[in-house]
């Protein structure tokens, strides 16, 4: 469209879609970006008047178009805000009932303080750290030692790691300068680390991935924080990893389970039994995360911040 000559029909109509983006209090510079949006949707339609497409058409290009991982939430509510002014100019009639505001949802992004997603890195003053980390024991030792728990946060963030991550880390670190009496992280070594995993393996008696995660967090803190690699810890006291049985539901138990939820958990529960998903996976997903017509799912961000396609079931698994 922009490469040839308009008419004056087509001047007046793009005239009247501008100035109805301004009575809707759209800035006047970001006009123009509104009327790219809508010459997008009109081309991928092409040899087809806008009149003659259908509620189904307008969802399809929507939902193609959500897939895209390059496409920001603010710009996927431009085309969507785009769109449905072209349809309100054209007086469609099924543009009135069209449910715009359900795809304006599914552009929403999660807020930044959302369980499943790193922040962008904001300094924190010396109360917020300590109602951060959620245990007022740790009060004073937050204090003493908050500029390695800045750097802490501020190298975590950069890495796109996720809060549930970066509050678990800091809770095994505050655990082990405690266990070392208060001592700046700085002059701490293999020797401590070996120490205090030993006291969590044989005095507290944890388990063997809550020994493994406290490990982790202390590798991350003298290998990307304080920058002074551990090297080798040395022998060290392993929590036991206790032989059990999984539990497994029959499918006559599932379906009495889900026979009892209704709604949103009753539609969680079921994706999470027919696909597999973790739960923080099934909770992000948006609509257009969702291939109906190739049955399929696109997790984005998943474990380790990396996005996989999984199945979605045409029928329920327990009709199988």
């Amino acid at each position: 469209m922009a490469n040839s000559p308009l008419t004056d029909k087509q001047r007046i109509f793009w005239s009247r879609f501008s100035k109805h983006l301004i009575q809707e209090g759209i800035k006047p510079e970001s006009v123009r970006w509104y009327r790219i949006r809508a010459e997008q949707f009109i081309r991928a339609f092409p040899h087809q008047r806008l009149a003659s497409l259908t509620p189904d058409d307008v969802s399809a290009y929507l939902l193609r178009l959500g897939e895209s991982p390059n496409l920001r939430p603010w710009q996927y509510l431009q085309v969507v805000d785009a769109i449905q002014i072209l349809y309100k100019l054209a007086r469609t009639e099924w543009s009135e009932t069209f449910d715009w505001d359900y795809w304006r949802a599914s552009a929403k992004a999660l807020e930044p303080q959302h369980a499943t997603l790193a922040r962008e890195y904001v300094p924190l003053t010396s109360a917020e750290f300590v109602r951060y980390v959620g245990d007022k024991r740790f009060a004073p030792l937050i204090l003493s030692h908050q500029p390695v728990f800045e750097k802490l946060i501020a190298v975590m963030r950069t890495r796109n790691m996720s809060i549930r991550t970066e509050k678990s880390y800091m809770g095994w670190i505050c655990r082990f300068i405690h266990h070392c009496d208060g001592q700046a992280p700085t002059s701490l070594g293999a020797a401590q680390v070996a120490d205090f995993l030993q006291y969590l393996a044989v005095t507290r008696n944890v388990a063997v991935s809550t020994q493994n995660q406290a490990l982790n967090a202390l590798v991350f803190l003298f290998n990307k924080v304080l920058e002074q690699p551990l090297g080798d810890i040395g022998p060290f006291c392993r929590a036991k990893r206790p032989r059990r049985l999984p539990t497994v539901l029959s499918r006559e138990e599932v379906r009495r389970m889900l026979g009892e939820l209704t709604g949103v958990p009753w539609l969680v529960a079921s994706l999470l039994y027919g696909t597999g998903m973790r739960l923080m996976e099934c909770l992000r997903l948006r609509v257009q995360d969702v291939e109906f017509e190739r049955s399929l799912i696109m997790v984005r961000s998943g474990k380790g911040n990396r996005g996989r396609r999984g199945g979605l079931a045409v029928r329920s698994p327990l009709d199988a």
